[in-house]
C-alpha cells in the first residue's frame, strides 16, 4: 500500500498487542490518513472510553490522534 494513495486505513484488533506495536506506526507512516480502528462496544460512551485508553497506552500527539477514529 502507497502512503500517496491512501485516504483511509482500518485496523481490526486494535487493542492490546497491536495497539501498541501497529498504531503509532500507521500513523507515521500515513501522515494524511484517517485511521479507523475497530472496537467491541456496547454503546458510544463505552467506545469513547476505549479510544481513549488505548490513544493513552501508545502516547500518540494530540493532533496525531484526531486522525484515529474508533468504530463499534
Amino acid at each position: 500500500m502507497s502512503s500517496d494513495n491512501c485516504n483511509a486505513v482500518l485496523v481490526t484488533g486494535a487493542s492490546g498487542f497491536l495497539a501498541g506495536e501497529l498504531l503509532p506506526r500507521l500513523v507515521k507512516k500515513y501522515l494524511e490518513s484517517t485511521i479507523y480502528i475497530l472496537l467491541r462496544a456496547e454503546n458510544n460512551s463505552q467506545l469513547a472510553e476505549r479510544r481513549e485508553a488505548i490513544l493513552n497506552f501508545v502516547n500518540l500527539s494530540p493532533q496525531a490522534a484526531t486522525r484515529i477514529v474508533a468504530l463499534a
